[in-house]
């Protein structure tokens, strides 16, 4: 009997620990968030998207920030976003899952920091992206204890770098940094590269008649493929634009990779998001 009783104690202990949310990743996350908070410089007074900040800009990002309510409000420093029922596909051909998805971007230094919140048969899975300036890493762990791997160096910073700037449709202020440079395209199309801590990344941004942002596409983000990291290319898709807290944000996202085969594997889909910033 009471061997019976400590096998139901620890597996009960197990159940509950498991059900608990956090774990010993996300408070990597949590402290790494916290790092770049300590890096932090504010104002001494909030500067405006105004029609002097932004006219360096090419036509059709500045008509996006015009659009979208940007105009006359302060230029954000820090951004959190998080994603709801996440339509999150592991591996190309493998069911989607749910997952819950947050993170936090910041301007003054491009550190961004993304965890991944998941459950396979009840057990939880957890994945952290990272970069620190200029230092990126994926790291994903199961059961809160058994790390499933960890993705670092210049691939990955690269990979970690080129995806703030895609954030940055949610938090334009990144836009007019002096580590940004654009390229004019054309009427509906316009080239951003980032640079830092010796890294470059580019990518282009389409843009409807309306001036929203609709796409972005990169050929600087690597996938990893059994260990091994592959250039391929990569989208976002944005869409159904709304007015939220009196910016229009795009309703929908969907982000996906064009594999060697021709095919699309998408990956990450989503319509119920939320973000806060600081100025």
């Amino acid at each position: 009997m009471t061997i019976l009783l400590v096998i139901i104690l620890v597996i009960t202990t197990v159940f509950i620990y498991l059900a608990i949310p956090g774990g010993r990743l996300y408070r990597q996350y949590e402290n790494d968030v916290q790092l770049s908070l300590n890096e932090l410089v504010r104002p001494q007074q909030n500067l405006l998207f105004t029609d002097e900040t932004i006219e360096d800009l090419p036509i059709p990002v500045q008509k996006y920030l015009s659009h979208c309510g940007y105009m006359g409000t302060p230029l954000m420093e820090h951004m959190y976003l998080e994603c709801l029922d996440v339509v999150f596909t592991i591996s190309q051909g493998q069911n989607p899952i749910k997952i819950r998805y947050e993170q936090n971007n910041f301007v003054a230094r491009p550190d961004r920091h993304a965890f991944v919140d998941a459950r396979i048969f009840g057990i939880p899975l957890h994945g952290k992206d990272t970069i620190t300036n200029g230092e990126g890493s994926m790291t994903i762990i199961l059961a809160k204890l058994f790390s499933l791997g960890q993705s670092t160096g210049r691939e990955m910073s690269q990979s970690q770098l080129v995806t703030a700037l895609a954030d940055a449709v949610f938090m334009p202020s990144l836009f007019l940094q002096n580590y940004v440079t654009w390229r004019s395209i054309d009427e509906t199309h316009a080239e951003c590269t980032i640079m830092w801590g010796g890294l470059t990344a580019s990518g282009i941004f389409t843009f409807n008649e309306l001036g929203e942002i609709i796409r972005f596409d990169t050929n600087d983000r690597f996938y990893d493929d059994n260990k091994v990291s592959i250039n391929l290319p990569w989208t976002a898709e944005l869409g159904s634009y709304e007015m939220v807290d009196g910016f229009l944000r795009p309703g929908s996202i969907e982000i996906y990779w064009h594999m060697p085969d021709g095919s699309l594997y998408s990956y990450f889909e989503c319509d119920n998001y939320s973000v806060r910033f600081l100025h």
